[in-house]
């Protein structure tokens, strides 16, 4: 992501394999990279016998929004970003949302200031897009709190979004 963190590795790849996976994106800045221990990518004119491969990054529609040369050599690279990552939009009755701790170990705290009567929504997602947490509710005045019981999750990047029908807050969160 924009900040560094590595999202999602996959290693020891077979031949002749089709690899398929769904990602969960939050808007900001991403890099999809692919490395070859081999230092001849997916195709390699030299070496013909070991098959043609390709690499594409599509949407969830299925519509390609990337595809890799496959003669890359030891690695490849493409920069991106999701949403609208330079404008900044006013809104009104905006809520704020607080997520403590982060990283957490066992009980994730979500405090939630100004969602007076609006329709509310918390998910936490994990890497592959799994829903492992739901709760809807209508906002009141003051504090809303919620508290997620991650005792039994695996160690991992997670996504809480916190929905209304006017805006949507999404925070990464770690479980070590």
């Amino acid at each position: 992501d924009g900040s560094g963190t590595q999202l999602y590795k996959r290693d020891n790849c077979g031949d002749n394999t089709l690899y398929e996976d769904e990602f969960l994106l939050w808007p900001g800045c991403f890099e999809l990279r692919i490395e070859d221990s081999g230092d001849n990518g997916l195709e390699f004119w030299h070496q013909p016998q070991q098959g043609v491969g390709s690499f594409k990054l599509v949407d969830a529609e299925g519509n390609v929004l990337h595809t890799f040369d496959p003669d890359f050599g030891g690695f490849a690279s493409y920069e991106f970003g999701i949403g609208n990552i330079t404008q900044i939009q006013e809104l009104q009755h905006a809520f704020e949302v607080s997520v403590y701790p982060n990283p957490v170990s066992n009980y994730l705290n979500i405090d939630i200031d100004g969602a007076n009567d609006l329709k509310m929504k918390a998910t936490l997602s994990n890497m592959v897009t799994s829903v492992l947490f739901e709760k809807s509710w209508v906002g009141t005045s003051g504090q809303n709190n919620i508290r997620v019981n991650m005792e039994d999750f695996p160690a991992g990047i997670y996504f809480l979004t916190i929905a209304s029908d006017k805006q949507s807050h999404t925070e990464k969160v770690i479980k070590y």
